[in-house]
């Protein structure tokens, strides 16, 4: 138009609104971590092997340390670490399966059930980004995240130093206010 007059236009960018299930959360996040894109899924009955395998080989040294000559216990442990499909997502790395994360949450808390990688995907900085994701989603929710942790799993100085502490000596619950 001439002489300025119906120039102004309004605009205005609408709320994203905030994820409202821990699962929704996970579904749609993405992160750029150790030169890779690291995305999520939730698990499938096909996923069960390797979340077994992931058991085995990342907390399987730490269990026998815990429980020496009780293979019992190791079995016991085992499978109260199957998968669960209704809390588990895959994590995958360029899209495939490196780790497996297990949420539950209810009105009190968000429970940390499993966080697990393949031992060579370790100490990349993935876990502890996936937490840190974990712990935004939670602060969003005001709700405080409780996990239990091997006293002997090198796991634990990381919830450390992302702010958790121990809460209890049950099989070391600790969480993050």
């Amino acid at each position: 138009g001439h002489g300025g007059e119906n120039q102004r236009r309004a605009l205005e960018r609408h709320v994203m609104m905030r994820p409202t299930s821990i699962n929704e959360a996970f579904s749609r996040l993405i992160l750029t971590q150790a030169g890779g894109r690291i995305s999520f899924r939730p698990a499938t009955q096909d996923d069960a092997e390797l979340c077994d395998r992931l058991t085995r080989e990342t907390m399987f040294p730490y269990v026998e340390t815990a429980w020496p000559s009780q293979p019992e216990r190791h079995h016991e442990y085992l499978k109260k670490n199957g998968l669960n499909i209704a809390t588990t997502h895959m994590i995958l790395s360029n899209g495939t399966p490196i780790g497996r994360i297990a949420i539950q949450s209810d009105d009190e808390c968000i429970k940390l059930d499993n966080i697990q990688l393949l031992p060579d995907c370790q100490r990349q900085g993935i876990g502890a980004a996936v937490m840190e994701k974990l712990i935004e989603f939670a602060d969003t929710q005001h709700k405080p995240i409780k996990l239990y942790v091997l006293e002997n799993n090198p796991a634990k100085q990381l919830y450390v130093r992302l702010g958790f502490s121990e809460i209890g000596e049950n099989d070391r619950q600790i969480g993050r206010a």
